[in-house]
């Protein structure tokens, strides 16, 4: 599911660009998400 990849990439945080190409969702929209544990 993209739903893990989004929060594994999220979570990680460490290249928002890749949470932007992943999830296709701004950074800014991203960078708000809490973090998945």
């Amino acid at each position: 599911m993209m739903t893990k990849v989004n929060f594994r990439a999220i979570a990680d945080s460490s290249n928002v660009e890749n949470v932007v190409l992943i999830s296709g969702v701004p950074a800014a929209a991203a960078d708000t998400l809490p973090p998945a544990i």
